[in-house]
């Protein structure tokens, strides 16, 4: 659910730059779940259809670098998937105004947790696995074998060998 909801976000952000008659500068997404930001940011692995598709659409219509990471308890999102009272979620600061960090210069925002920005998809069920490849090295068929493929006739096949040893003898 949450690669799609990421992939809704850079569809949305996309529709919306080319509806409104604004000058917009970059985007800026946020994501609490470090398994979709390691998907975007991982140019290696190979991912199974569904996966591959949405991180496809994401990297399409996105930069990679626009993906950022809020913990949980500062993603405003959250709240409402909690199935918190309106009451409560109408009090809430972070549900009104956002997390506290956005109100600060960028270099203050949360950075990248350290294996996302390394990207490491070890174990991950969504990575394909890499197949061994084997391959055999057919050897090139010495002299004999091209002569007795390209002459049916026994006797025939006896006298160009025979007479091919000739040569070889008269030229050593």
């Amino acid at each position: 659910m949450e690669l799609t909801a990421v992939a809704v976000a850079a569809q949305l952000d996309c529709k919306i730059r080319s509806e409104l008659d604004l000058e917009l500068f970059d985007s800026v997404f946020w994501t609490d779940s470090t398994s979709v930001l390691k998907y975007i940011r991982n140019l290696s692995a190979r991912y199974h259809t569904f996966v591959k598709n949405r991180v496809n659409l994401i990297r399409d219509l996105s930069d990679i670098t626009a993906w950022r990471y809020v913990n949980t308890s500062a993603n405003p999102a959250d709240l409402a998937s909690r199935g918190l009272n309106v009451d409560i979620l109408l009090e809430s600061s972070l549900w009104l105004t956002g997390p506290e960090f956005l109100c600060q210069e960028q270099d203050s925002w949360p950075a990248l947790p350290d294996d996302v920005e390394r990207a490491k998809l070890d174990g991950d069920p969504e990575v394909k696995q890499s197949a061994p490849i084997f391959s055999m090295v057919v050897p090139e068929p010495i002299l004999v074998e091209k002569i007795a493929a390209k002459f049916s006739s026994w006797t025939k096949i006896v006298r160009i060998i025979a007479r091919l040893r000739r040569l070889g003898t008269k030229s050593g």
